[in-house]
């Protein structure tokens, strides 16, 4: 009979602002992969930390009804 012995995983979490909609997010940095999650507009990203390529992403728009008005100012305009 042979024992598998499972490997120790560090797993470290960071609080980072969401760069789809700037709230604050969830970064797991996990030995083989990063990921970045917000659960406000369900913003994720998984990278590779080795070579900064993308696994897995999904990046949802914002919803209109968050937004905040823009106002435009005309400055020098007659």
């Amino acid at each position: 009979m042979t024992t598998k012995q499972k490997s120790i995983q560090t797993v470290t979490k960071q609080a980072v602002h969401c760069p789809n909609c700037g709230a604050l997010a969830e970064r797991w940095h996990y030995s083989d992969r990063t990921k970045t999650e917000c659960s406000v507009c369900d913003y994720l990203m998984v990278t590779c930390p080795q070579t900064g390529n993308v696994i897995e992403a999904q990046a949802p728009g914002l919803y209109a009804g968050k937004l905040q008005p823009v106002k435009s100012v005309l400055v020098g305009v007659k």
